[in-house]
């Protein structure tokens, strides 16, 4: 829930979560703070916002292999 509120004091534009324990964050982050339950849902949102000047920080667990989701934004 503190990442969601400090991302928002941030003026980060969007905050796009995955698994159950980032629920919170995306909640917290408001209107732009998206939750997927899965990588492909999660891939697929992240890839209509690709653009040039974009920048994605991707972070998780191990146990989130969001390494995942890192391989097939490259793709």
């Amino acid at each position: 829930r503190q990442i969601g509120e400090l991302a928002k004091e941030l003026n980060i534009d969007e905050v796009y979560t995955y698994g159950d324990l980032s629920k919170e964050t995306a909640k917290a982050f408001g209107a732009n703070g998206k939750h997927y339950s899965n990588h492909q849902k999660l891939v697929l949102a992240l890839k209509l916002r690709l653009q040039e000047k974009v920048t994605i920080l991707i972070k998780g667990s191990r146990t989130a292999q969001m390494e995942k989701v890192a391989r097939a934004l490259m793709d």
